[in-house]
């Protein structure tokens, strides 16, 4: 069964994930803070190399498969109402693309940055945020919205899948 698979070695499996609009550039500025050892993890499963992340022995392409991987596990939809629902299906299917900014190495954690393309309207999105969530049944990504003064709290566990954010 699809459990034998998961791996739960220890207590608590939590990413966080900062998000903040930035009225400059119209874009979200995304942190998110994985833990090393999951993240390896990640990327052996997916990539079928050891990484060695955060050591001498780093494999080159190391932030190129961060990048993919949290690109494809860390999704956000525009949801524009002007179009007709249908139409608006159409057009929403494809999540926003991301920018690699960098990444910071701390202890047990891995910092990486990324910024969504420029939107029109940051109340107007959807989000799915499964990072690890092939890994760890009881894996949970933390997500922090903050948009001018107002902040949002979401929590991404297994099976969540797409969600709209209410403002």
């Amino acid at each position: 069964s699809d459990t034998d698979l998961l791996k739960d070695d220890h207590p608590y499996y939590v990413s966080l994930i900062n998000m903040y609009w930035n009225d400059q550039t119209c874009t979200y500025q995304v942190s998110i803070r994985l833990f090393w050892d999951d993240l390896e993890n990640a990327l052996e499963e997916r990539y079928g190399e050891k990484t060695y992340l955060a050591t001498e022995w780093e494999v080159e392409q190391a932030n190129e498969w961060i990048f993919e991987y949290l690109g494809e596990h860390t999704r956000i939809w525009t949801v524009n109402e002007q179009v007709s629902e249908q139409a608006s299906v159409q057009a929403n299917n494809q999540p926003l693309s991301w920018t690699w900014i960098g990444r910071e190495d701390e202890m047990d954690v891995a910092w990486c940055y990324l910024e969504s393309e420029p939107i029109d309207d940051p109340k107007a999105i959807e989000l799915d945020v499964s990072i690890f969530h092939e890994l760890f049944r009881t894996q949970t990504n933390i997500v922090y919205l903050k948009l001018d003064e107002e902040d949002k709290n979401m929590l991404f566990r297994r099976g969540r899948g797409r969600t709209a954010v209410q403002w």
